[in-house]
């Protein structure tokens, strides 16, 4: 089962990715959009994003650079950086915050655990996601350690709304 899935984009453990499968991966996990084709990142923390990548583009700029382009998924750099920190609670779900999106990814330990990018609205669809995921996944907002980070500061209502909702004392509820 993937670690991450969207309409575009899955995350597998490198030891059960095959990249011979590719066409199989295109009808069984995901449709990608028309003119897409089927991509992958192996990543250094033993994870590989399999992704959409628009066919069109990928042509002109394969030309352009004498194909020395590396593509990733948006949520390709956000993996590797979780999965390389080392938290203080074994467990961690970190988000991290964009104007239209947000991706929630838990880590355990140094194994990646969760990763989905969501679409947003509004302000409160931050702290909704991350509660889904926390519930879903038998994490506890009152104790487990929650990492805010992105286009966001510490006077956004977003940011503001996910903290009175994850944090564990009522004195951080308040900043």
């Amino acid at each position: 089962t993937p670690l991450y899935s969207s309409a575009a984009s899955d995350v597998y453990k490198r030891q059960i990715f095959n990249p011979d499968l590719l066409d199989q991966y295109q009808r069984l996990l995901f449709q990608p959009l028309v003119g897409e084709r089927i991509a992958y990142t192996k990543h250094t923390n033993g994870y590989v994003n399999v992704f959409g990548l628009d066919a069109a583009l990928e042509e002109w700029v394969d030309r352009f650079y004498n194909n020395t382009i590396n593509y990733f998924h948006q949520t390709s750099g956000l993996i590797e950086t979780v999965s390389t920190t080392v938290f203080a609670d074994p467990v961690n779900l970190s988000v991290h915050i964009e104007p239209d999106y947000v991706v929630v990814i838990v880590k355990n330990g140094p194994a990646l655990r969760f990763c989905n990018l969501y679409s947003t609205k509004a302000d409160t669809d931050v702290a909704y996601f991350t509660l889904l995921v926390m519930k879903e996944l038998g994490m506890k907002p009152e104790t487990d350690t929650v990492t805010v980070f992105g286009n966001t500061d510490a006077e956004a209502t977003t940011f503001k709304t996910c903290l009175l909702y994850t944090s564990p004392s009522p004195r951080d509820r308040t900043r």
